[in-house]
């Protein structure tokens, strides 16, 4: 059960950078070459600082153990426009087999020995319910997988924010 989102403003190239320095600790981990693509002045989004970190710690995890014998871990961040922002988890693993690919966000539904099978589900839950994100994935089987998520940078407080702010400026320099 997850509580309601205790929302500040989280910045996500820090918040995946630390998510990743604990997994490369892992045994499979240390075998992982992490490759960052962030662009220049991410801004931060609002979210439960707790939570993104248990979903990015999902992916994250799931794209290292997909490489048990070591691979490149793409991470990129980058805007889509002024309403939001796209971290792209890359592996190089063997990648998703096509009939688990719909199943792949059902709970309970795991391909690991030992597994919940809650990972995918939680991250979704957190990122889609809790945050009004996306998150998908997209995989060619053999050629490793691609998670997308999609966050929002403006919520309806930071817009009036910004405008008060940019009329501000543009008085001052008019004189």
């Amino acid at each position: 059960h997850l509580e309601r989102p205790r929302k500040t403003w989280v910045q996500l190239p820090e918040l995946l950078d630390g998510a990743c320095r604990e997994l490369a600790e892992t045994a499979v981990g240390q075998k992982v070459n992490p490759v960052r693509e962030y662009e220049e002045g991410i801004p931060p989004v609002e979210g439960d600082a707790s939570q993104l970190a248990m979903a990015f710690t999902n992916l994250l995890s799931n794209a290292i153990e997909a490489m048990p014998d070591g691979g490149t871990l793409t991470l990129r961040i980058f805007t889509t426009g002024p309403e939001g922002l796209q971290v792209e988890i890359q592996d190089s693993g063997s990648g998703i087999r096509e009939e688990l690919q719909e199943h792949l966000f059902k709970p309970f539904i795991t391909t690991k020995i030992g597994g919940t099978g809650l990972g995918l589900w939680t991250a979704r839950r957190i990122i889609e319910a809790h945050h009004t994100g996306r998150l998908v994935i997209d995989s060619v089987p053999g050629k490793g997988a691609v998670v997308r998520v999609w966050m929002p940078t403006r919520s309806p407080t930071s817009t009036v924010l910004r405008e008060v702010v940019n009329h501000g400026t543009s008085r001052n320099s008019d004189r």
